[in-house]
C-alpha cells in the first residue's frame, strides 16, 4: 500500500465538498432562465455562421488586407513591413492543422461564438445578473458586422477572441490573481496580431490598479502579473522580427499610419521639420487633400516617395522614426487642426457618412478616409485583384472549392444589426452614465469595461483614422458597459416608483 508523503496535500473538506456539489449546481445554473436565452443566442449565432459558410466560400476575400496576410502566411509572417504579423501566423498554423481557408474560417467562427461566451463569463464573474451578461454576448454572436468580419481572412476575429479572453482573465484575477498571468499572454498574443493591444494591455494594467478589489498590494501585484505573462507572446515576437529582419519593433513601416493620420492638415508654415524631414511637407492646399489611404499608399504622397510603400518596402534604419518625429511635430505645432480631425473621426462613431474632413465630402476630399459600413461590406466583394489572390489560393490551398450563391439575407440581415447612428449614440450614453449610475462592485465592472471600450474605440482614431472595421472589436465591451447602465437606471426608475414610508403607513 503506498503511503502520502509529508510532502502531499490533501484536498480540504470545502475544496472536496465543493467539487462534489459542481455537477449539481451547473445543472441548477443551466436551468436559469438567463442561461437558457444564452443558449438560444448560442445556437442562433451558430446557425448564422452555417448558413454562411453553405452560401458563401471558402471566404469573403475582396479586401485588400486578406491577400497580404496569406502571402505572409506562405512567404514569412514578418515580411509585410506594415502590419503586424501576429495574423498571418494565425493562418500558417491553421494550414498546419488543415491546409484549407474555409477551415481557417470556421475556425475564425468559433473564436467569435467564443468570444460572446468569455464576455458573459466576465460580466458574470466581475458579479453582474445574467440578463446583463447576455447583451454583451448576443452583441458579439449576432451582429452580421462581426459575423462578416469573421468570414474574411482579417485579423479582426483573432484580435476580439484574445482582447476578450484578456478581459475575461482580468476580471477573474481580482479573486485569483493567478488568472492574471493569462490575462497577460492574451493581451500579449493580441498585441501581436494588432498593434492597438500594446496600448490596450498597457492601459488594462492600469484599470486593474484602479479597479480591482482589495488593497493596493494586491492590486499591484495583478498589475505585475499581467505585464508577467506578456512578456512571452510580446518578447518572442521582438525577438523573431529582429532576427528575420535585422531590426527590432512590431512592424518596419508602422509610423506610416501616423504620417498619414497628420498628412491632411499638416502645415510646415506652422512647425519646424525635425531634421531631415523636410521632404515630408505636402504642399497641396489643405482644402484639396485627399485623407488618410491616400497618404499612406499613393505614389504622390511625400513619405511614399521618399521611402517607398509601406507595403512593399520596410523604411531603412531611422527612416521610420522620421516619419513618427515629422507626425508628433505636427501634432505639437498644430493641436487645434488635429484635434479637429480627430474630433471629426469621433462623430463618425455614430454617424460613419459624417465628413472625416472640414471641406466636406466632394472632390479630392472624398477620397481616401476610413471605410463606412457600406463601403466595408463592398470591399468583402472585391474583385479587383482576385486574379492575384486566385494564385496565392491556388498555391497554399489547393483543396478549397467555390461557392458563391445568394447573399440577400445575409447582406440585410448585416444592414440591418449594423451598430451605428441612434443605436450607438444610446449605447455610448448608457456606457458613459454607468460609472456615474452605479456603485461598489457595478462601478469597477462599468469602469473596467468603459476603459477597455474608449481604447479600442479611440486608440485607431488618435493614432490612424476612423474606419468602421476598427470599430468591430469595441463592440462587446461597449454593449457591456451599457447594460451595466440601463440596468442601473432601471433600478433607480423602479426605486423612485416605489410609494413612500408615509403613504404606506397611510
Amino acid at each position: 500500500m503506498r503511503c502520502a508523503s509529508a510532502n502531499e496535500r490533501k484536498p480540504s473538506l470545502a475544496e472536496s465538498s465543493r467539487w462534489r456539489a459542481w455537477p449539481a449546481r451547473a445543472r441548477t445554473a443551466a436551468r436559469q432562465p438567463h442561461a437558457i436565452a444564452l443558449a438560444l443566442v448560442f445556437l442562433a449565432g451558430l446557425a448564422l455562421r452555417l448558413y454562411f459558410r453553405s452560401q458563401w466560400r471558402p471566404a469573403l476575400i475582396g479586401f485588400p488586407d486578406s491577400s497580404i496576410y496569406i502571402e505572409d502566411a506562405i512567404t514569412g509572417i514578418f515580411n509585410d513591413p506594415l502590419r503586424v504579423g501576429g495574423y498571418s501566423e494565425f493562418l500558417r498554423l491553421m494550414h498546419g492543422i488543415h491546409p484549407s481557408l474555409s477551415f481557417a474560417i470556421l475556425v475564425q467562427h468559433l473564436l467569435g461564438l467564443a468570444s460572446g461566451l468569455l464576455l458573459f463569463g466576465a460580466v458574470r464573474r466581475a458579479g453582474l445578473s445574467g440578463w446583463v451578461a447576455l447583451a454583451p454576448a448576443a452583441v458579439v454572436m449576432l451582429s452580421g458586422s462581426e459575423i462578416f468580419v469573421e468570414h474574411a481572412p482579417l485579423s479582426e476575429a483573432v484580435f476580439i477572441f484574445l482582447v476578450d479572453l484578456g478581459l475575461y482573465a482580468t476580471v477573474r484575477a481580482w479573486r485569483r490573481w493567478a488568472w492574471a498571468l493569462v490575462a497577460g499572454l492574451a493581451l500579449g498574443a493580441a498585441t501581436d496580431v494588432r498593434s492597438v493591444g500594446l496600448v490596450l494591455m498597457v492601459v488594462i494594467i492600469l484599470a486593474a490598479l484602479l479597479t480591482a478589489p482589495g488593497a493596493w498590494r494586491r492590486r499591484m501585484l495583478i498589475g505585475a502579473a499581467i505585464a508577467l505573462g506578456a512578456v512571452a507572446p510580446v518578447g518572442g515576437f521582438l525577438r523573431a522580427h529582429e532576427e528575420s529582419q535585422g531590426y527590432g519593433g512590431f512592424t518596419g513601416a508602422g509610423y506610416f499610419d501616423l504620417y498619414a493620420r497628420v498628412a491632411p492638415f499638416a502645415d510646415c508654415s506652422k512647425f519646424t521639420p525635425p531634421k531631415g524631414t523636410a521632404d515630408l511637407c505636402i504642399h497641396v492646399p489643405r482644402s484639396q487633400r485627399p485623407g488618410h489611404d491616400f497618404w499612406e499608399f499613393s505614389g504622390s504622397s511625400p513619405a511614399v516617395a521618399a521611402f517607398g510603400e509601406g507595403d512593399d518596402t520596410a523604411p531603412k534604419p531611422g527612416e521610420n522614426s522620421q516619419l513618427r518625429a515629422f507626425a508628433e511635430a505636427a501634432i505639437l505645432g498644430q493641436p487645434l487642426e488635429y484635434l479637429e480631425y480627430v474630433g471629426r473621426d469621433l462623430v463618425r462613431i455614430v454617424d460613419p457618412s459624417f465628413p472625416s474632413s472640414p471641406f466636406g465630402n466632394h472632390g479630392a476630399t472624398a477620397t481616401g478616409y476610413g471605410n463606412t459600413p457600406q463601403s466595408l461590406t463592398g470591399y468583402y466583394f472585391n474583385t479587383s485583384n482576385i486574379y492575384a489572390l486566385h494564385l496565392l489560393l491556388g498555391t497554399y490551398y489547393p483543396g478549397d472549392g467555390e461557392v458563391h450563391k445568394s447573399m440577400s439575407f445575409l447582406l440585410g440581415y448585416e444592414r440591418d444589426t449594423r451598430i451605428e447612428g441612434p443605436l450607438m449614440a444610446v449605447l455610448l450614453l448608457l456606457a458613459l452614465a454607468a460609472p456615474l449610475l452605479t456603485a461598489g462592485r457595478e462601478r469597477r465592472a462599468a469602469l473596467f469595461f468603459l476603459i477597455a471600450t474608449a481604447v479600442l474605440l479611440l486608440g485607431p482614431i488618435f493614432l490612424s483614422e476612423y474606419d468602421y472595421r476598427f470599430t468591430i472589436p469595441a463592440f462587446g465591451p461597449l454593449a457591456a458597459t451599457a447594460a451595466i447602465g440601463a440596468s442601473a437606471a432601471i433600478k433607480r426608475a423602479q426605486v423612485k416608483k416605489l410609494p413612500s414610508v408615509n403613504s404606506w403607513d397611510a
